[in-house]
Formats: C-alpha cells, structure tokens, sequence
C-alpha cells in the first residue's frame, strides 16, 4: 500500500511539474540572443540563456507562464513546452536627442565605496535552481542639463571567470528604474576590471537625462559564475553564483531597487558600494 501511494504522489508530482527548455532568438534575424532572464511567473527560481541562446527550468508548475526579458527586446510573458523556440522582438529605443552646449561643462562624482559592507550573492539551497537577479541605485543629475555616464566604480569579489550585465534605467514617475538607456548587454569579466575596479564607458556615450538614472548590476546564472563549496560541518547542498558585489547597510535608503521574477521592489537595507562619473 506504502508503495502505491508513494507511486501515486510521484506520478501528480510529474503532472503539476513539468521540465521546460528551449532557445530564444531575434524574431527578424532568428539569430540566438544570450543572457536573457528566464523566469517563472509565480516561482522562485528562473535562469540566464547561454550564449547559444539555450535555457532549461527543471520545475515548473504545468500551465504557468515564463517570463523572458533582454537588454534592448521587448519583454514576453507565454507558456513554454519542452524544446520550444521562442522570438523576441527587438525594442526601439526611444530616447531624446542629447546636445551638449558651447557653455561652462559640467563633471559629477556621485556615490561612494566605503561603508559596513556585505556582499551580495545569488545562491541556490539545493543546489540547482537559481534566479537572475538586478540590483539598480539611483543618481541625480544636478548639472541641469544632459550629460553622459563616464566611468562606473564597483567592488567585485569572484574568480577572475565570473562575469556579470551592467544595465542603465530611465527614471519612472514612481521612482522605480523603467526603460533601457542603453540597448545592448555590457558583460564584464571579473578579470578585466584593472586593479580600482573602473568601468570606463565614455565612447558609448550613454545619455544621463535630467531626472537622473539607475546603474544596474544584473546576475548571470551560467555555469561560468556557479560554484558549489564543500563543508565539512554541513551536508546541506549549496550553490551560488557569482560575483559578489560589495554594498554597505543603509537603513534609510530610497535610492537602491532590485528585480527578481520579471518585478521591480525598493531595496530598503542596503545599497550598492558604486561610484559614478558624469560629463560632458
């Protein structure tokens, strides 16, 4: 009987779960689109393409809607089946013309690197299933007039393999990041940053409007971040992805949000150590 019934809750398990995978490409060129986030509507876990494009989510619940968002693509919500082929439309970028006047420049240095840090890791209790995630902070423009992002200044801590998305927001009127200021992925290997840790970004020329922008980090789950230490004093499966990024404890912050499952939350405890460089 014992045997029946563990049948039994095998076979509804199977039904209400169910493996889903496939690849996601450019609906006009059918090319494959790496690092996008791949979630489950309602889950807790979701996953990052790799750079053919591929994706697998061992457990999602039967007639529940994945949710795919990339850099410079429009977002999809649909049901995916095993193997399936997904199209992503590409997303205008809709910005405003900036024009740099003959008057007095403008240079800004915002943020800061100091602070109680902690280290921001996305990590996985049983060790398979994890779940993209952005962290974004906000920074003003006080020059009152367009400018560009510069440099961008973190504090990493991963193998020098680990590699990461920098993202750029536009401000919505609730003060949540909204649409893309720059419509291609910007991935950075651990390795390459030199020894301050300076993303130099002057010749993307990245617009600033005047009601500010979100610098975003964005966690890559590809085998190229996992990592799953071994201890001697837990059995407990454990995986996390890298890199650790270095923030520090900000109890009355109003500035930092985070994305997990396709949604934008306020960030309350914490804020990202990032320095920023505006200019002309």
């Amino acid at each position: 009987m014992i045997r029946i019934v563990a049948f039994l809750f095998l076979l509804l398990t199977d039904f209400v779960h169910a493996q889903v995978s496939g690849v996601v490409v450019d609906a006009e060129t059918k090319l494959p689109i790496p690092f996008v986030n791949v979630w489950e509507e309602f889950g807790d876990f979701g996953t990052t393409t790799t750079e053919l494009g591929t994706f697998e989510l061992p457990t999602v619940k039967n007639g529940e809607n994945v949710i795919l968002s990339a850099v410079g693509y429009e977002t999809e919500k649909l049901e995916i089946k095993h193997n399936d082929t997904v199209f992503l439309a590409i997303k205008p970028l809709e910005l405003s013309e900036v024009k740099v006047g003959k008057g007095k420049g403008c240079e800004l240095k915002l943020g800061k690197l100091k602070g109680r840090k902690v280290s921001f890791l996305q990590y996985s209790k049983d060790g398979k299933n994890g779940s993209p995630m952005i962290m974004a902070r906000y920074f003003p423009n006080t020059c009152n007039k367009p400018i560009f992002l510069k440099k961008v200044k973190i504090k990493p801590s991963a193998s020098e393999n680990a590699t990461f998305n920098l993202r750029f927001y536009s401000v919505d009127e609730d003060g949540s990041p909204k649409d893309f200021l720059y419509d291609k992925n910007i991935i950075i290997s651990v390795g390459s940053l030199a020894l301050n840790k300076t993303i130099n970004l002057e010749k993307l020329r990245i617009p600033v409007p005047g009601d500010g922008i979100f610098v975003a980090i964005e966690w890559l789950i590809i085998d190229e971040n996992k990592r799953s230490p071994k201890s001697k004093y837990n059995s407990t499966s454990f995986t996390f992805w890298e890199p650790g990024i270095t923030a520090f404890e900000n109890p009355d912050n109003t500035e930092s949000w985070s994305n997990s499952g396709g949604h934008w939350s306020r960030q309350r405890n914490y804020s990202l150590a990032m320095e920023v460089e505006f200019g002309d």
